[in-house]
């Protein structure tokens, strides 16, 4: 079995080094890396050469160049040339553990119906402190709804902790390149919405790089362009039916809402007034519809001044929350093997 590794790059040459080792310390070792240069203006595909030199056998680092389309379109280069049975997601600033690929491909191995699946992460900080979503049991959860287990926080999606089979692309497509913003998320979404089961792992075995601003999936003026939910979401409402229709219903009004506080945080008062807006028409319940309202008509100043109120409060509830999460065995979440 061969897994393609896709990584994008843009301006990522001091974190090069340190993700690229991470790849080739694997105790998997049947792997291609393919890094793809988003026309990046450092010295990252200067870095990139010197690495190739240096790629332990069998693996193989494959450089490929793009003028500056974004995010999707260097992932879905990648995609294109990906020539593995597997293709693992990886950001140029994150980090893998040495078992993280072998654990992606046994549980392919173990669950042939699984089209897609994740691990579990760290958060790691400049002060050096990590943090993750606890899961007290090392276990793969087999998902029925995607959507509603991200609602539930029975499992944590993320982008360097994710592994496709190739076939999956045959079916769900490409990411979209239209999205300068979030298209991972749409496409993940796209994935779940096109009757590809998921499959997630409880250990966290990605190092995510918490405090990076310039990379291609953090950059601190990410929500200056990001799609309204409309726009995010129309290739995936006409793929769903029955229960998972209503499952995404909510997480799309969940994921709204937080683009919303997120524009609020960044003064982008105007952007979120029109994602509330545009958002609202799929709200259902009055909590959905207050929040909405609140943010297309209450003025932005108090938000932030209640955002800034609530954050200790936040803080110790979501604390709480982490410590009765950590206690939960396995089998308080059907589904896990």
């Amino acid at each position: 079995m061969l897994i393609s590794v896709v990584m994008p790059c843009f301006n990522v040459a001091d974190t090069l080094e340190r993700t690229v080792d991470s790849v080739c310390g694997q105790t998997f070792k049947d792997f291609e890396l393919l890094a793809i240069d988003d026309g990046s203006s450092d010295q990252t595909v200067h870095v990139l050469h010197l690495l190739r030199e240096h790629m332990p056998a069998p693996s193989e680092l494959r450089v490929l160049s793009q003028d500056n389309l974004g995010a999707g379109a260097a992932r879905n280069l990648g995609m294109r040339e990906a020539r593995g049975d597997l293709i693992a997601f990886l950001d140029a600033d994150d980090q893998w553990y040495p078992d993280y690929l072998a654990t992606a491909a046994a549980i392919f191995e173990r669950f042939p119906q699984l089209g897609a699946v994740c691990s579990n992460s760290w958060d790691e900080y400049s002060n050096g402190r990590r943090l993750n979503v606890p899961f007290r049991s090392d276990s793969v959860l087999v998902v029925e709804d995607f959507f509603k287990a991200l609602l539930d926080g029975t499992m944590v999606a993320r982008t360097s902790g994710i592994s496709i089979r190739t076939s999956v692309v045959a079916k769900a497509g490409y990411m979209r390149e239209d999205l300068l913003r979030a298209q991972d998320y749409e496409y993940w979404s796209r994935i779940a919405a096109s009757k590809i089961r998921w499959g997630f792992s409880s250990r966290p075995l990605v190092l995510y790089n918490g405090v990076r601003g310039e990379s291609l999936s953090r950059n601190p003026l990410r929500f200056t362009n990001a799609p309204l939910p409309e726009t995010w979401s129309k290739e995936i409402w006409p793929l769903l039916d029955g229960e998972t229709f209503d499952s995404f219903r909510k997480y799309y009004v969940a994921w709204s809402l937080k683009w919303c506080w997120h524009e609020l945080q960044s003064g982008l008062d105007a952007q979120a007034r029109a994602t509330a807006e545009d958002a609202f028409p799929r709200a259902r319940g009055c909590r959905e519809k207050l929040f909405l309202l609140a943010v297309r008509f209450l003025p932005a100043r108090v938000h932030r001044l209640t955002w800034r109120v609530g954050s200790p409060v936040r803080g110790f509830v979501r604390g709480a929350l982490k410590k009765v999460r950590s206690r939960r065995t396995a089998s308080e979440f059907p589904g896990y093997a």
